[in-house]
């Protein structure tokens, strides 16, 4: 499909039928990986999918799902970029994801269920949720995967193709990110059966082919996610006064030396990579680490900004190399995780600039009294980065509010974003 230049001309958004297809290849497709990749599932494997499909699965519900979702999405991402004919692209998004839905249930019905077709358009129906900026609506279809893939688990189907593995790749590593959303330990979806997702966890590193990997699809590395879900865990121990502190400092001491270990990516992290996409790469993999230093001093030891600054500093590095690199969509959990703990002028800066990049639209939903953030931007059209600037400008504030009346510097005020995001009743995927 050729590509073009201007996603919002008049003229190209005539027929959802020719022109949704191309944009979600040549657009969409592109920024849910943060940098150009021959193994994008986004761009590559799915669009062979559903715009080529073999005879046998033409007809399948799932794949009807998936071709539906697709174009929903794609309608969906034109929307937040403020596509001219805003009403006529929002009938097509609402008349794609219906018929999407009911083929998705008509395939739970059936039975009769292609695992990585079936997976890809719950996995694209989660994004389209995303894209729209619903708050708390994602998790219905991210908790719907781990549910499908719990009952497929005992024959491992993420190996079978590469449109399996790509998708539950793509999901877990949501799943991983949508943990660290957790204030506290409640049961959900993700861990009624704790023993399942384990022996699941364990069959899909182990399972690990050469050209797809954990984190992979968000620009992280499979060491730097499984220290994710170990910090999460040790969380969970702590919270329940389950772990001794020698255990805890011990467990922690493990992981700071598997993350001092990580470098730039190579020796099999990804296909090889040159020039631009290497260094994006390395970017991500740089501001993911430093990310997840952070996340174990403040889960672990509520540790104050003071402590964290040269890891913010050394993602805000990478973030604006890959901008001045020409990058498109650096990753959120990484910079929203050092966001939180910018109390510098020089770090908020930085942090407004790249939400501002991030923005969903030239309309913010976020109201203008709430926030500094000035929303003129290029925008890349994910509705879910609309609501980070209110929770970070929140953190901020209460943070300024408690200096001033403990007469503490702000560096040494711990604020958990997690406390903000309840309290403010935001719910998002930070993807």
């Amino acid at each position: 499909m050729a590509s073009y230049a201007d996603p919002l001309q008049d003229k190209l958004i005539t027929d959802s039928l020719d022109f949704l297809p191309s944009h979600f290849v040549n657009h969409v497709g592109r920024i849910l990986m943060p940098f150009e990749h021959e193994r994008n599932p986004w761009q590559k494997t799915i669009p062979q999918v559903v715009f080529r499909p073999s005879t046998t699965n033409v007809q399948s519900a799932e794949h009807k799902s998936l071709y539906n979702a697709v174009l929903a999405l794609a309608a969906t991402h034109l929307i937040q970029k403020g596509v001219p004919n805003k009403e006529e692209m929002q009938a097509k998004a609402s008349t794609h994801y219906g018929i999407a839905t009911n083929e998705l249930v008509k395939s739970i019905q059936t039975g009769n269920r292609d695992y990585g077709t079936f997976l890809a358009a719950v996995v694209t129906m989660m994004m389209i949720e995303v894209f729209r900026g619903q708050s708390g609506s994602w998790r219905t279809h991210l908790h719907g995967a781990w549910d499908f893939i719990r009952t497929r688990g005992s024959t491992e189907p993420w190996e079978s193709d590469l449109l399996s593995m790509g998708l539950t790749h793509a999901w877990y590593t949501s799943a991983i990110i949508c943990d660290s959303n957790v204030l506290c330990v409640q049961p959900s979806p993700n861990e009624a059966q704790p023993e399942a997702r384990v022996r699941f966890e364990q069959a899909l590193l182990r399972g690990m082919a050469d050209c797809v990997v954990l984190g992979f699809t968000l620009g992280a590395n499979p060491t730097i996610m499984k220290c994710i879900t170990e910090i999460q865990r040790l969380k969970r121990l702590l919270q329940t006064n389950a772990i001794t502190v020698e255990d805890l400092e011990q467990k922690s001491e493990d992981i700071r030396c598997r993350l001092n270990e990580v470098g730039s990516p190579g020796n099999g992290w990804l296909l090889p990579t040159t020039g631009l996409t290497e260094k994006f790469a390395e970017y991500h993999i740089n501001a993911f680490k430093h990310a997840a230093f952070i996340y174990l001093a403040r889960e672990t030891q509520d540790a104050a900004p003071y402590m964290l600054e040269a890891h913010v500093a050394e993602i805000f590095r990478s973030v604006d190399a890959y901008f001045e690199a020409g990058g498109e969509n650096f990753a959120v959990w990484p910079t929203f995780v050092a966001a939180a703990e910018a109390c510098s002028e020089q770090h908020m800066a930085a942090a407004r600039k790249w939400l501002e990049v991030s923005s969903s639209s030239l309309e913010t939903r976020v109201p203008r009294a709430a926030t500094n953030i000035e929303q003129k931007a290029k925008q890349v059209g994910m509705g879910n980065r609309d609501h980070l600037g209110a929770i970070l400008e929140e953190v901020w504030r209460r943070r300024s509010v408690e200096s001033m009346v403990c007469g503490l510097e702000p560096s040494l005020i711990t604020m958990d974003w997690k406390e903000v995001m309840s309290d403010l009743q935001i719910d998002v995927l930070l993807v």
